[in-house]
């Protein structure tokens, strides 16, 4: 059994609109990949695809660690409107069910190496 230690929670801002789709529709909001449950805990790599974001950009989103310090540009970054992975991590509990993402988070990330106890 692993214990995940200070895992970070990617959540989309409460006033912005959330899809799921095969491929960039040019909604508002955040768009993940339709398939985003198929990365939950596999590996991440810099410049994976996971979705697409308006004209807000990274702006939709928050992720804070254990200080309410936001971190989400150390592991996410934006190049044209695709939301990519800045760097290696892991993802788990991502879901493309809505009511659980407004609930609790896009998903969960760890990184690749070192935030785990055994």
């Amino acid at each position: 059994m692993q214990i995940l230690y200070k895992p970070l929670r990617l959540i989309i801002k409460a006033e912005r609109k959330l899809s799921f789709s095969k491929g960039d529709e040019g909604y508002s909001g955040v768009t993940l990949r339709q398939n985003i449950e198929q990365f939950n805990y596999g590996g991440c790599c810099e410049g994976l695809l996971l979705g697409w974001l308006d004209d807000q950009g990274l702006e939709n989103l928050e992720m804070l660690n254990d200080q309410g310090v936001n971190v989400l540009e150390q592991h996410f970054t934006m190049v044209d409107n695709k939301l990519l992975c800045a760097t290696n991590f892991r993802m788990f509990m991502a879901s493309n069910q809505s009511n659980i993402v407004r609930s609790d988070c896009l998903f969960y990330v760890i990184n690749s190496v070192n935030n785990y106890l055994s």
